[in-house]
Order: C-alpha cells, then structure tokens, then sequence
C-alpha cells in the first residue's frame, strides 16, 4: 500500500452509474496501489461486459441532496439567487 506524507492510503476503484435505474455498479471497488503501479484503463464499444462485482440500489434522498447541491454551486458561481416556496402538501408526503 502507498502511503503519503499523512499516512493516506491510495486504491483503485472501477465503476459506472446503470440508467435510467440509477445504480452504481463496481468492478474494482478499494484495490490497494503501491509505488511503481502502472494502471492502463482501455474505452471501448461491446456487445457484452465482465459481470461487476458490487450493485448499490440507487438512493433517492442521496440523488436529490446532490442534485440541490449541484443547482446551489451552479446558482452562485451565476451569481443568482434561490428561492425556496414552502413544501406543497404533496411534497410532505
């Protein structure tokens, strides 16, 4: 394992986001890496793929906190300002 000047630690990990169900799937998930590791990752088309090793059901909440996130960094950086209406009934449900 490669450690740095605080002791930090260096993996690999290897996955992708399966849509539109929005799953997060992993093919190498906290290899450890090692000073002089070489690493080559090829892109290409396929009929099939190697059967992944890890499948996370999609969050909901998660998605939604990351999609606020993301209008929030880009409404700033545009200098904008958001306003929130208060929850419709439907929405509390």
């Amino acid at each position: 394992m490669a450690t740095g000047t605080r002791n930090e630690s260096l993996f690999l990990n290897i996955g992708g986001l399966i849509n539109p169900e929005g799953e997060h799937v992993s093919w190498i998930n906290q290899k450890p890496l090692a000073a002089g590791d070489k690493i080559q990752v090829n892109i290409i088309e396929a009929d099939s793929v190697d059967e992944h090793q890890r499948r996370d059901p999609a969050d909901d909440a998660k998605l939604r906190l990351a999609k606020e996130d993301r209008v929030r960094r880009s409404a700033e950086e545009l200098g904008w300002k958001i306003e929130v209406s208060p929850k419709s009934a439907d929405e509390t449900r």
